[in-house]
């Protein structure tokens, strides 16, 4: 059965009616061809004639589709991104953004400009149609991908990554800095705020526990001050500063937190 075609049961449609449907359905054919086969100028010649009608989304995602194979894929992503702005359901538009964002993605990486690549992923995770998992496909810049959630405020999917990655890789004191900084920040960060800040400060706690005990870390950080500085930092300082880290940068905020808590009453907070 044909779209044109009525369903069992229904009354025929109006002849106008049908006509109607066939010159849209006609219309986008044409639309379709026009982006087919590279005849870009005509379709944004027809494009002017659609304004307000119901084809011209399509004729825009054609447009779009024209622009990317003429490799003009910021200009492509860019009237994708106006269509997916007013239709978050229109798949079609997802589709082609999605694929076009993974070889921006790729373009960028290729380049080294890793900013640019965080910022990218996150789009892609945001833009990616309801089928796909950009998780899979974006797994070549699993380190790149926390960082993307976390320049989209997704706090708790980084903190997520990352700790897939330390599961994979214990021995990787980078993962451990990376949570240990998450979590005391994010903690920080909710201190007053109506969200409850235990889970993160637990989280904080046990990250920089961790990395105080981590031989690999404190040589590394060592090695990387004494190129800074010009000189070795003194076996016993280093031990120094290890033993009262703890100390120093987490007793010292929490009991600062609690006092604060306490002077303004807000005994649920001094107890968390």
């Amino acid at each position: 059965m044909t779209e044109l075609e009525p369903k069992p049961g229904s009354r025929p449609a109006p002849r106008a009616s049908r006509a109607g449907r066939f010159a849209s359905l006609a219309e986008r054919q044409q639309l379709a061809c026009l982006a087919l086969t590279g005849r870009r100028e005509a379709l944004e010649a027809h494009l002017k004639s659609l304004r307000d009608s119901e084809n011209d989304a399509v004729g825009r995602y054609h447009l779009a589709l024209a622009l990317a194979q003429e490799a003009r894929v910021r200009d492509a992503l860019g009237i994708l991104r106006s269509l997916i702005t007013e239709t978050p359901a229109n798949a079609q538009a997802r589709r082609l953004a999605y694929r076009l964002l993974i070889h921006e993605v790729e373009c960028a990486a290729r380049a080294g400009e890793w900013p640019t690549v965080s910022q990218l992923i996150a789009e892609t995770m945001d833009m990616s149609p309801e089928e796909v998992d950009p998780a899979t496909e974006l797994n070549r810049f699993k380190h790149v991908v926390p960082l993307a959630h976390l320049r989209a405020g997704r706090r708790s999917q980084a903190a997520q990554a990352w700790e897939e990655q330390l599961r994979a890789n214990p021995s990787d004191f980078r993962l451990l800095h990376n949570l240990a900084l998450l979590h005391y920040w994010w903690a920080r960060g909710l201190d007053g705020g109506s969200e409850n800040p235990k889970a993160p400060m637990l989280a904080a706690i046990a990250y920089w526990t961790a990395l105080v005990h981590s031989d690999a870390f404190w040589n590394n950080w060592s090695q990387n001050r004494q190129e800074a500085w010009g000189f070795r930092l003194p076996s016993g300082e280093l031990e120094a500063l290890r033993s009262s880290f703890l100390e120093e940068h987490l007793d010292l905020w929490l009991q600062s937190r609690v006092d604060h808590a306490k002077r303004h009453k807000n005994q649920t907070l001094a107890q968390t």
